[in-house]
């Protein structure tokens, strides 16, 4: 809901009449707020979630999870306001409307994302749900009605920050339910400690995102900025169903000693059946798409896109599964590492012979290669052969979805 909102922001922003370079710039602000919190949120809630059950007393255990988020957040909101004027001049050419509102949606909002927690760890599916219909249909409107109704995209960013402060005080309402205010330096101390590797983490394999709008942002004009961004969108059903197949079949990969790659293979070729048939129709119908819910000055989104709709090809190999169930934790983050690095260098070099779809295909070299690495690993240190755990259909569909996209290539350009 989360990410359909902020798509349809952008087709609403475009529809609306605003001149490439300001829809740009907007989208700056909000790669601005990811880049400042997605690591280090992800990290301690992630963290949270896996220790909660663990804790004694939960409540307060709850309450300093949220300190400890406060504490982080107005340490951000600092620096974005100490380094201001450094951070403008990066992202643009010293004038970026709305950086002061985009620092006050970073200090609410990044605690505020608590408030999902709070109704999983408590299993409020419905109010999860009302909560995710609410956010998302609000978020759209605080940014896009000002717009249409004749002021500042600027004016939209204040309402976001508004409506993230207004969040941040529902969390506080949901705490007083749930928690119970009691400051306690161990519990902030050993969460922090033990979610710093999984920040670390998160950095890691977060940054492709980043390091792709860094060189975007260094070496393309403003407008450009808009067109990757709104094209440079991995196909969300792919990521959230690879991610929740994952968690759940980690337990019944190693069981007594014995390795059993049964179902692990029966429900990846169930996620294959779902998510490949979806990619094909995407990446056939995506210059129609972009051209007409966006405008045909984003023809070039669709060239993006369409690249991005590769990494489906690579999600669903689920080495780093098998890695969890094993406990091959330690080399993970050092091939983690070499992914960022291909990514750079070939993105870079790409960029240069290729222009903005040459970032994207980078993108693709780095996220397969890093599924080859682990593949290897397990083959060569633990004896484990892809064949085991990879279904035949993983490569018809893998070579259907690569054909297609040379088609589109071709006949398209």
């Amino acid at each position: 809901m989360r990410f359909g909102g902020f798509f349809l922001t952008g087709i609403l922003l475009i529809k609306s009449g605003l001149n490439v370079n300001t829809v740009g710039n907007f989208e700056k602000l909000m790669f601005l707020a990811g880049l400042s919190s997605f690591f280090w949120v992800q990290g301690i809630l992630n963290t949270f979630l896996a220790r909660n059950n663990q804790q004694s007393n939960k409540k307060e255990y709850l309450f300093n999870v949220f300190l400890l988020i406060s504490l982080i957040s107005i340490t951000v909101f600092t620096l974005l306001k100490i380094f201001e004027n450094p951070i403008i001049n990066l992202l643009s050419d010293g004038e970026l409307p709305g950086y002061s509102y985009i620092a006050l949606y970073v200090l609410f909002n990044a605690p505020s994302y608590l408030i999902e927690t709070i109704y999983i760890i408590h299993k409020k599916s419905g109010a999860l749900i009302r909560y995710g219909i609410i956010n998302s249909v609000i978020t759209v409107l605080v940014i896009v009605v000002p717009v249409y109704k004749g002021y500042s995209i600027e004016s939209g960013i204040a309402l976001l920050a508004l409506w993230s402060a207004l969040r941040y005080l529902w969390l506080v309402r949901l705490l007083l339910k749930y928690a119970v205010i009691v400051i306690n330096g161990t519990y902030l101390k050993n969460h922090l400690s033990v979610s710093a590797p999984i920040i670390l983490s998160f950095v890691i394999a977060g940054s492709a995102e980043y390091i792709d709008g860094f060189l975007v942002n260094h070496f393309f004009e403003p407008a450009r900025f808009a067109i990757f961004r709104y094209g440079a969108r991995e196909l969300p059903l792919s990521l959230l169903m690879a991610n929740a197949l994952s968690t759940a079949v980690i337990p019944t990969l190693y069981l007594n000693g014995k390795w059993s790659f049964v179902e692990l293979k029966k429900e990846t070729s169930r996620l294959i059946h779902i998510v490949f048939p979806v990619s094909l129709l995407l990446m056939l119908l995506s210059p129609w798409l972009f051209t007409t819910f966006f405008s045909p000055q984003f023809r070039e989104s669709a060239s993006i896109f369409n690249i991005y709709l590769l990494l489906v090809i690579g999600r669903t190999l689920f080495p780093q599964t098998i890695m969890m169930a094993g406990n091959f934790n330690k080399i993970m983050p050092w091939i983690a590492l070499i992914e960022i690095i291909i990514n750079v260098v070939c993105s870079f070099f790409l960029m240069k012979l290729w222009g903005l779809p040459g970032i994207a295909v980078g993108t693709f070299i780095a996220a397969f290669s890093e599924k080859l690495i682990l593949m290897m690993y397990l083959k060569k240190f633990h004896g484990i052969d892809p064949s085991g755990y990879i279904p035949s259909i993983w490569w018809k569909y893998s070579l259907i979805l690569a054909g297609t996209y040379i088609f589109m290539l071709i006949f398209t350009s």
